[in-house]
């Protein structure tokens, strides 16, 4: 059967399905299509698997998102500290200027 499992009810209708068809003799019939819900069922956990990887790989991401993020706000807010001090500096020198002409 499936490996994550029906509810009991489902897997005791499929085992009363596979011994009715081996008594009426088309139990070839119903193994293949037991076979293709085992397919199914084998189907459906390799894509919960992918999910999972795909979840932690996002995870993974949007942590690495965040740490980028902060960096690129940390380095706007330096840059903003260096466009004043040349700014201020700028004043600075100006008025540095303005005294020495006048102490002339």
């Amino acid at each position: 059967m499936c490996q994550i499992g029906y509810p009991l009810r489902q897997n005791r209708i499929i085992r009363g399905l596979l011994s009715y068809t081996k008594e009426r003799g088309i139990w070839n019939q119903a193994k293949t299509e037991h076979n293709v819900i085992k397919i199914e069922c084998d189907y459906f956990i390799l894509i919960c698997f992918q999910i999972e990887d795909f979840t932690a790989r996002l995870n993974t991401l949007q942590e690495s998102l965040k740490e980028k993020t902060g960096e690129v706000k940390m380095m706007q807010s330096e840059l903003k500290l260096v466009k004043e001090f040349r700014r201020k500096r700028g004043q600075m020198q100006k008025e540095l200027d303005e005294v020495s002409i006048m102490s002339i």
